[in-house]
């Protein structure tokens, strides 16, 4: 009963770790799980008009959106990398080349233009509503 604890030690042993040690960082709220899936299939929606003539400041519009909906995909704890990159991939980055394929490799005067633009706004289409249905269902609850 030598080194037993006082009552005085107690009450100094709590004040000096109330102030020099420091408990867990309180968690920042995050967005929830359905933002950033909404923002990439409404804007893989209105993306279609980027195959006729827009504006060029409604497209950096639709580019702002992608990069806020990427930002929030990868701050989220909803999803594992793995996750993030196949949702992201197919949501934004296939239907992106697609888009890119065709505005710089399918000539203007090609026959059967009409044809090939609504196999591209399909698959385009399939792409983005794929990779918003990959993150919705792999999200963590």
């Amino acid at each position: 009963m030598k080194n037993a604890p006082t009552p005085a030690t107690y009450d100094l042993d709590a004040v000096g770790r109330g102030s020099t040690a420091s408990g867990p960082r309180p968690r920042r709220p995050r967005s929830p799980a359905w933002l950033p899936v909404v923002l990439l299939l409404t804007n893989g929606l209105v993306g279609m008009l980027t195959l006729a003539d827009v504006p060029p400041a409604l497209l950096l519009l639709f580019e702002a959106v992608d990069a806020v909906a990427v930002v929030i995909v990868w701050r989220s704890p909803h999803w594992t990398a793995g996750q993030k990159w196949s949702g992201l991939a197919l949501a934004l980055v296939l239907p992106g080349i697609l888009r890119l394929v065709w505005n710089l490799g399918i000539p203007e005067d090609m026959n059967d233009r009409g044809i090939w633009r609504g196999v591209l706004v399909v698959a385009t289409l399939a792409l983005n509503v794929g990779g918003c249905v990959h993150l919705w269902r792999a999200r963590g609850r």
